[in-house]
C-alpha cells in the first residue's frame, strides 16, 4: 500500500498525523499542503519516503522507524528545523546527519 496525495489538503487544525499500519511507501507531495503540521509518526513497516513529502515549516517532530530503508534527501522543506526521532544505524539517522536541513536527531538504541 502507498500514500499519495491523501493528505494533500490538510486544514489549519491538522497538527499531527499518525499514518496507519500497512503502508509501505509514501509518495511525492503526500503532505505538502499541511502547513500547520507539528508531528508526524511514520509506522514500522514503511520502507520508502519519496521527495517533497512535508513542506510544513511548523513541523517539530518526525518519527521515522528502522523499517525505512530509502529516504529521498529532499523530503522536508529547505527551512525545516524539526527533530527526527529514529533508532541507531538506520537510514533515518544517516539522513538526519547528512541532509542540508537544520535538523536535530534523537536516536534510541535498537
Amino acid at each position: 500500500l502507498a500514500i499519495g496525495n491523501v493528505f494533500l489538503w490538510c486544514n489549519s487544525e491538522t497538527t499531527q498525523i499518525e499514518i496507519p499500519q500497512g503502508i509501505k511507501f509514501i509518495s511525492n507531495n503526500a503532505f505538502t499542503e499541511c502547513y500547520d503540521m507539528e508531528k508526524i509518526v511514520i509506522p514500522n513497516g514503511v520502507e520508502k519516503l519519496n521527495t517533497k513529502l512535508f513542506s510544513a515549516d511548523m513541523l517539530k517532530e518526525l518519527h521515522i522507524p528502522a523499517s525505512v530503508k530509502e529516504i529521498n534527501p529532499f523530503i522536508l522543506s529547505r527551512d525545516a528545523k524539526c527533530t527526527v526521532y529514529t533508532t541507531k544505524d538506520t537510514a533515518a539517522e544517516a539522513f538526519a546527519k547528512t541532509t542540508h536541513q537544520k535538523l536535530v536527531i534523537k536516536v534510541w538504541a535498537k
